[in-house]
């Protein structure tokens, strides 16, 4: 570990807020940024998280977990230059396959028509061609506080029954019933019944282009996948901490607990290693189960354009 500055003031402090975006509030929330909650304003209602500096030390990305975006900082001018809204991923996608329930006893991957609100917690940066990526571990957060109590069991919401004919299926504790979705957003014409499905994190861990702000990769359901798949850890698949470490037993223990909610961890320590100038390992443990995950990151033949493939997965 660096020994980090050895003397420090309140001079060699520079502290940066959001005022200057308040007259943007609505372009801010017609682009997806979560902006919620009694008397919420931008400078109150955005939550910095965590934060990664490229390698040339000239920008720093903030995200802003609560709110499904990241704040782009100009370390030059000191300056927050752009708040980016980071969308939702769709698991009606095959490759964004997730199991949604603790109950049933068994696995049970399958696609839905739902959209996880990625949310990310760590992210780092690294660059390549000369572009800044972010590399963020999607774990999703809801809030919770006074009067206001933001997530809720999907069988317990109503849903527009033209979008979602099949709504007493999905409903169902062994499907889609026990999932956690937001209810801050998906009523978009306001009668009071849900009409897009939105719940909590990617179950991934993502790379944006930072310079677009889009996803140029992001590792599907390779987490929970790969684990349900492993001779050791597929047996305590997503267990959560502070318990037992029984696979699947719903009501009597609150292991699995975790899946209705954000599903296999993705709350890690991020790590990138660089092993050679054209390519990294990205290492990331999981909070509750505990498996670490590397991936390999490596360059494109065209320029800037980074791909990654599974190495390993390392309990």
């Amino acid at each position: 570990m660096l020994p980090g500055v050895a003397a420090i003031n309140d001079s060699d402090v520079a502290t940066l807020t959001f005022d200057s975006f308040e007259s943007q509030l609505n372009d801010l929330l017609a682009a997806g940024v979560r902006i919620f909650g009694p008397n919420a304003s931008v400078a109150a209602d955005l939550e910095p998280e965590y934060v990664c500096v490229s390698d040339d030390d000239l920008t720093a990305l903030v995200t802003l977990q609560e709110n499904n975006a990241i704040a782009v900082v100009d370390l030059v001018t000191l300056q927050i230059t752009e708040i980016r809204a980071l969308g939702g991923k769709d698991h009606s996608l095959t490759s964004n396959l997730l199991d949604a329930s603790d109950k049933g006893g068994e696995i049970f991957f399958a696609s839905w028509p739902i959209k996880g609100l990625y949310m990310p917690d760590a992210i780092e940066c690294f660059e390549v061609g000369g572009v800044v990526y972010g590399i963020s571990a999607n774990e999703g957060d809801a809030r919770e506080y006074d009067n206001l109590v933001e997530a809720q069991r999907l069988k317990d919401v109503d849903l527009d029954p033209t979008v979602f004919p099949d709504a007493r299926f999905l409903q169902k504790e062994e499907l889609l019933g026990r999932q956690n979705i937001t209810t801050a957003s998906g009523d978009t014409d306001g009668d009071g019944d849900y009409d897009e499905i939105y719940s909590f994190g990617g179950r991934s861990i993502t790379i944006w282009d930072m310079t677009s702000g889009t996803p140029v990769w992001d590792s599907g359901s390779d987490f929970e996948v790969i684990t349900a798949n492993d001779p050791e850890w597929g047996g305590i698949f997503n267990a959560s901490n502070g318990t037992s470490a029984v696979f699947k037993t719903g009501a009597t223990t609150r292991a699995r607990t975790r899946v209705g909610h954000r599903g296999g961890d993705r709350r890690p320590s991020i790590c990138l290693l660089r092993a050679r100038k054209d390519w990294r390992d990205h290492g990331l443990r999981g909070e509750q189960s505990g498996p670490a995950r590397i991936y390999s990151i490596h360059q494109h033949p065209g320029p800037g354009r980074p791909r990654s493939g599974r190495l390993d997965l390392h309990p």
